[in-house]
């Protein structure tokens, strides 16, 4: 009797510490407030939109009609749920950056991004009126 006392102490002990690291665990693993990671936070968004070469490849690589940079992939992927979502897992210092390049692309290059918006269009995306975005983030 008293291995099985033994055996069902250590059984619950071992349990309870179970549950502790699975919740623990699951506590480090949840994204910090469900925002983008910071990691390309100090990405030189005015280098991009002050030069005309370097946005263009951004919008080609954003078309699929050019190479991707590692950083391009990156944001390419963020588009259709940025888009959906009004940029709703961008910090506010993603969303100064995300208005900036769309201010640049709208006025730099216009038949880029209308042909940009026909693509995530077809894409099935909810395309909403950004000017209140640009406006609030990207002033002139």
């Amino acid at each position: 009797m008293a291995v099985y006392e033994t055996f069902q102490r250590k059984f619950v002990v071992h349990m309870k510490l179970m549950i502790l690291l699975s919740v623990l665990a699951v506590a480090l693993a949840r994204p910090d407030d469900g925002f983008y990671d910071n990691k390309y936070d100090s990405f030189n968004v005015k280098e991009v939109i002050g030069n005309i070469r370097l946005l263009k490849a951004y919008v080609l690589c954003f078309q699929s009609k050019g190479k991707c940079t590692p950083e391009g992939t990156v944001f390419k992927n963020r588009i259709p749920e940025a888009l959906e979502s009004e940029c709703g897992k961008c910090t506010e210092k993603q969303k100064t950056m995300v208005a900036e390049v769309m201010k640049a692309i709208i006025e730099l290059l216009p038949a880029e991004w209308d042909e940009l918006v026909k693509i995530y269009k077809t894409n099935g995306q909810n395309l909403k009126d950004i000017t209140p975005f640009i406006e609030k983030y990207a002033p002139k």
